[in-house]
């Protein structure tokens, strides 16, 4: 048996037009969120956000799903 997830509604990747452009991404609102660093500090740590999906496990399908679900914008 084979399944697979093909899309989220409401999650789509981030690919293509809908993908972050040069420094374009650190600009939201016409503000500068920080570098990436910081910016990726802040999403580690769930300053501004609650995590909306939680995986239990670190072998190779929950590091590919984690990989695949930040792919699409979640947390």
């Amino acid at each position: 048996m084979y399944t697979v997830l093909k899309e989220l509604e409401g999650f789509e990747e981030q690919a293509l037009c809908r993908r972050a452009h040069g420094g374009n991404n650190s600009v939201h609102d016409n503000t500068i969120k920080g570098n990436w660093l910081d910016r990726r500090q802040r999403k580690i740590d769930f300053i501004n956000e609650e995590p909306e999906v939680v995986i239990i496990g670190a072998g190779q399908a929950g590091l590919n799903t984690a990989a695949r679900q930040q792919a699409l914008g979640m947390s």
